[in-house]
């Protein structure tokens, strides 16, 4: 009888262990289960936050591009309305040398024949030298602009690699930039970059 009662004992103690081993288990996987749940959630949001990041960049560039745009819309309306006072500029100086030659023929003849003329022409008005002293060095500045771009394009499509040397520190670096611009967009189209033999073409080809 004792024994009978230590194994009833026994057996219910294993079906206790046995029920605590099943309810263990179930909780492992309800939490295997809410852990794959919350790694996937997470896997959302960082998906989310990545595709938000993408569509930011992309309106910044559309602002950027836009913007850029806008700048050279307004950059050719500019040097349009710049070039319509420059010809009347060019023009104004041609009337004004075409005077100054007529005057100086006429000063000449006059003096020819009349002993009392005036041995000098009258002086110019000064508004002309004031406002064309103010106006000289944007002039000077836009041709030293003009110089230096021709400088650096003729470093770029130029074969001898010591042109790039030859250049001031300060056009160096723009014209590097500029050849790397060149030859990506020759690369691009399958041409071969300036500055580059048709041997050497080949040679690099064949490498």
């Amino acid at each position: 009888m004792a024994a009978q009662t230590r194994r009833q004992e026994a057996e219910e103690r294993l079906r206790e262990h046995a029920e605590r081993l099943q309810e263990l288990e179930e909780e492992r996987e309800s939490l295997l289960g809410s852990s794959a749940l919350a790694r996937q959630a997470l896997a959302d949001l960082e998906e989310y936050e990545k595709r938000l990041q993408q569509e930011l960049t992309a309106l910044r560039i559309d602002e950027l591009r836009a913007a850029f745009s806008e700048s050279v819309r307004a950059r050719d309306a500019a040097l349009e309305h710049a070039s319509l006072a420059v010809s009347e500029v060019a023009a104004a100086f041609e009337r004004v040398d075409a005077a100054r030659a007529e005057l100086a023929e006429r000063h000449r003849r006059l003096r020819e024949v009349d002993p009392g003329a005036p041995r000098v022409v009258p002086p110019e008005p000064t508004d002309f030298r004031e406002r064309w002293s103010a106006v000289a060095p944007l002039v000077e500045q836009e041709l030293g602009r003009k110089l230096e771009s021709e400088l650096v394009e003729a470093a770029v499509r130029s074969p001898n690699v010591l042109a790039f040397q030859a250049l001031p520190e300060h056009l160096r670096e723009l014209a590097v930039q500029r050849r790397r611009d060149v030859m990506h967009a020759a690369g691009k189209r399958g041409d071969r970059p300036p500055g580059t033999s048709k041997a050497a073409g080949r040679r690099s080809a064949d490498g």
